[in-house]
């Protein structure tokens, strides 16, 4: 069985020598966030965008293969990440007027008045 993203990280930063830490200083990127990351512990990471940019920076901080480890990435957060934008929209749609329920409203309170 092929090992996990967070696995992967984890194991070649510690071959390399380096700790969390370290790899925070070196990348900006917050040393929770990096726990997250090795934990794959997606949702104490920022939204996807953010989160791709942290796994990226850290893959060119150990110098590996970029486009395999953002493959890693895609496969192993894909679903999580899926299922959080659609929770976030559905509640963004939920707190959204409706216009024309609102016009029909209208229309009904003037309909009721005539008559």
């Amino acid at each position: 069985m092929e090992e996990s993203l967070g696995q992967y990280l984890q194991r070649v930063r510690t071959e390399k020598g380096y700790s969390l830490s370290d790899i925070s200083a070196m990348t900006c990127i917050g040393f929770e966030y990096l726990a997250a990351v090795e934990a794959e512990d997606l949702p104490k990471l920022p939204a996807q965008t953010v989160t791709k940019s942290y796994v990226r920076s850290y893959a060119r901080c150990l110098r590996l293969d970029e486009a395999d480890v953002m493959k890693r990435f895609a496969e192993a957060s894909g679903i999580f990440y899926r299922d959080r934008e659609n929770a976030a929209l559905a509640a963004r749609l939920a707190n959204t007027p409706n216009p024309l329920k609102s016009r029909l409203d209208a229309l009904v309170s003037n309909f009721k008045l005539l008559f």
